[in-house]
């Protein structure tokens, strides 16, 4: 194309059209939304840096937290279960010794009753 020769470019390189040093630029977060399909239109959303921090903060801290909850019910359920495991144990042993006591009286019972009999023959003998 033929340029005039008097007119100089709008736009040397692109560090002229970002101001970094703006405080408006540096105030602000943009956000451009583009659609997928071809006929929309692009939207910019523009949000203050401090919102932007404390919606991420707010964010990390709620992660934090969740992953707390999280670790501390799993937790909780692994006592659960051990604790459960260590209960059906016990009560297991605890059945096994009370038909072991239960066998152990039974032979007290029946050695007494012998031991009676024997006295009582002897007893009767005498």
């Amino acid at each position: 194309m033929f340029r005039r020769h008097n007119t100089r470019p709008i736009v040397k390189n692109v560090n002229d059209l970002v101001n970094r040093k703006s405080h408006k630029q540096r105030k602000y977060l943009s956000l451009m939304l583009v659609p997928s399909y071809s006929s929309g239109k692009t939207r910019s959303l523009r949000i203050p840096r401090i919102v932007f921090h404390c919606i991420l903060a707010a964010f990390l801290v709620v992660s934090a937290v969740i992953a707390g909850f999280y670790l501390r019910s799993e937790r909780f359920i692994q006592r659960y279960q051990d604790t459960s495991e260590d209960l059906s144990n016990t009560l297991y042993r605890f059945e096994l010794f009370q038909a072991e006591t239960e066998e152990e009286h039974a032979r007290f019972e029946e050695e007494q009753i012998r031991l009676m009999e024997e006295s009582l023959y002897i007893y009767v003998q005498i």
